[in-house]
């Protein structure tokens, strides 16, 4: 993952989805909050194998500061048990990387198109819909702040972090 600062434009759009929108179930998964997203991040190789050394992917990667992103628009993933509100991101570097992982390790995802993206929030059914209707779109620059890289090691959610 590269992450970001929240910018200010997500955070307004955080702070007027009502709490009884937002979608926490009463048992989540390990290692995932729902809610609000509180890690601004854009996932670059969605669900590796656990035992990759983070070195070989670190040697794909472009130097942090090539990873500027520029949210484009805001929009919806639908799910069948809540709905994902998130911004599009666009930037170049975002694309390659991901397919320069995915010719060299299998990305266990149901997903086959990167979608590059910021999650704003997890909300109930139907209710990204109606916000949508009261948001206007504008265009938003994010500089990286650092690289992540997250995985399940028994039990816990493990993040090792670098620049």
């Amino acid at each position: 993952m590269v992450n970001y600062e929240t910018p200010d434009y997500i955070k307004d759009i955080q702070r007027k989805i009502k709490k009884e929108d937002l979608y926490v179930p009463e048992n989540p998964e390990k290692g995932f909050g729902y809610g609000l997203e509180v890690e601004t991040h854009v996932t670059v190789a969605p669900c590796l194998d656990n035992d990759l050394d983070p070195n070989d992917i670190k040697m794909l990667l472009y130097p942090l500061k090539d990873y500027t992103i520029m949210l484009s628009d805001v929009s919806v993933f639908e799910n069948d048990e809540y709905d994902v509100l998130k911004c599009s991101v666009i930037c170049p570097n975002l694309y390659a990387t991901n397919k320069r992982i995915s010719k060299h390790f299998e990305l266990h995802t149901e997903f086959k198109e990167y979608n590059p993206h910021i999650t704003i929030a997890y909300v109930k059914k139907g209710k990204c819909r109606e916000f949508l209707k009261r948001i206007i779109s504008k265009q938003v620059f994010c500089d990286p702040v650092n690289f992540s890289w997250g995985y399940f090691d028994g039990d816990d959610y493990v993040t090792k972090t670098w620049k």
